[in-house]
């Protein structure tokens, strides 16, 4: 399914899987832009949001889109990112 030409997150594993690990991968570097044809580009959010709302972010879309409970360890899964 897709949304304005973009592809819905309810099905992706980033939104659904068991771990909240790519879905802050995704949040905090982005989705660069590689080539005009390219249909999805998200700018990286490390350096504006905090732990905390990363954290409300990722329960956020964890239960509205993918219509799951939140990850009962968002906010520690978030301090083990490597970079972060």
């Amino acid at each position: 399914m897709a949304t304005g030409g973009r592809p819905s997150l309810v099905l992706s594993s980033a939104v659904v899987g068991e771990r909240p690990d790519n879905l802050i991968q995704t949040v905090l570097n982005g989705l660069p832009w590689t080539h005009m044809g390219q249909s999805t580009y998200m700018p990286p959010f490390a350096e504006t949001l905090t732990d905390g709302q990363l954290a409300s972010i990722a329960a956020y879309i964890r239960a509205d889109i993918g219509k799951r409970p939140a990850w009962p360890d968002a906010g520690h899964r978030i301090t083990k990112i490597p970079g972060h």
